[in-house]
Order: structure tokens, then C-alpha cells, then sequence
């Protein structure tokens, strides 16, 4: 926290907002909470400044659905990538639902559960179900996972779970189109891991349409 204070300090400087001053004037029995909504609201709707809310939080868009908005995972890439997947990592750590996945969580959080250690597995699940993003985080994992374990009852039982979660955010019309097709193909290659990667997606696949 000290650290995110001294960077707000040495980056950041405060803008005052006449409107939103003058409106708060008018309401000042409203909460803390409210009040910040309001001046947050103030500000990106203003026309003479291109002003753009940085937030993970659901609740503005369900408000204005033209608000200009994008989540700090999107931030930090476009303005920082060298510290993305360090970014990511610490989203998981924070319990961050629907935020990307790194190849390495993946793996790291499988190979917990493979030795019955306490372990994050099913978040991840849970988590790919709300952002389809990290389908090539999966996938990578996946082959990689596949290709050092082979094809065991438990590996091919986890990696099915996590190609259901990927492919249950789709409309069933995503198995007849190119991008499939192509994907299947590619598995279909005579590479270590690729044939037990293409066989749990196909398991995920049936049971989707079953």
C-alpha cells in the first residue's frame, strides 16, 4: 500500500472539477461513497477533456454503458508490459475473479493438486469461465502439462474441466467455424502432447453439446 501511495504522489496531481464541487455543495448529507461516484461521474463526462475511468468494478458500466472505462490489467499492458504477468500474478494472489491467467499459474496450481496439495486449481476454472482471454494461456499450459506428464486419468480429467470452462462462455456454432478447425488440426500434428490435448478438448466439446 505504501508503495501504490508513493507512486500516486510522484505520477499523479489533483484536478479539481468545478461542476462536481457545485453539485456536492447541493448534496452534502450524501455518504463518502456517493459522493466520490458523483465527482468520478463528473469528470468523465465533461467535454473538454478526454478523461477515461480506470476500474475492474462492474457497477459503473451497469450505470452508464458508455462510460469511458477500461480495467487496470488493460492499463498496465498498454502503458506498462514489463511488469504485466507480474501483474497478473498478483490479480491471483488477490482473488481477483475474471482477470487473465499467466501459462505458469496454470501449471503451478496443477501440479499442487497432482501431489493432493493445497492448491487453487478450481479458482482457475471458475475464473476462465469469466474471461476467455485465457484460452491461450490454457492452451500453453496445457501442452506443456501434457507433453512433461503424458496421458494420465488425472491430468486429462483437469485439463477437460478447464477447456469446458474456456469453450462454456461460446455459442456452440464456435465448433463448426474456421478457428476449430484450425486448432484441431494444428493438434493433430505429431507433437509430444498435442494428440492427449486434443482428445480433453474433444471430451470438453461433447460434453458441452451433451
Amino acid at each position: 500500500m505504501q508503495a501504490l501511495i508513493a507512486w500516486i504522489e510522484a505520477n499523479c496531481q489533483i484536478v479539481s472539477n468545478e461542476e462536481a464541487l457545485a453539485m456536492e455543495e447541493t448534496r452534502s448529507n450524501d455518504s463518502e461513497l456517493s459522493r466520490l461516484f458523483q465527482h468520478t461521474i463528473s469528470f468523465l463526462m465533461r467535454k473538454d477533456a478526454d478523461y477515461v475511468l480506470i476500474s475492474d468494478e462492474a457497477y459503473y458500466s451497469r450505470i452508464i454503458q458508455t462510460l469511458p472505462r477500461i480495467s487496470s490489467e488493460i492499463f498496465v499492458k498498454l502503458f506498462n508490459e514489463d511488469s504485466y504477468k507480474a501483474f497478473l500474478n498478483f490479480m491471483f494472489d488477490c482473488h481477483i475473479c475474471g482477470a487473465s491467467l499467466t501459462e505458469q499459474i496454470i501449471i503451478d496450481e496443477y501440479k499442487k493438486l497432482e501431489v493432493g496439495g493445497k492448491n487453487r486449481f478450481s479458482e482457475i476454472i471458475y475464473n476462465i469461465k469469466s474471461n476467455p482471454i485465457s484460452f491461450q494461456a490454457v492452451l500453453s499450459a496445457s501442452i506443456s502439462l501434457a507433453s512433461e506428464k503424458g496421458d494420465t486419468e488425472m491430468l486429462t480429467n483437469a485439463l477437460t474441466d478447464l477447456f469446458e470452462s474456456s469453450f462454456g462462455i461460446l455459442d456452440h456454432e464456435f465448433f463448426k467455424s474456421k478457428e476449430w478447425h484450425s486448432l484441431m488440426t494444428m493438434l493433430s500434428l505429431p507433437i509430444k502432447g498435442y494428440g492427449v490435448v486434443k482428445q480433453c478438448i474433444e471430451n470438453a466439446k461433447q460434453k458441452l453439446l451433451s
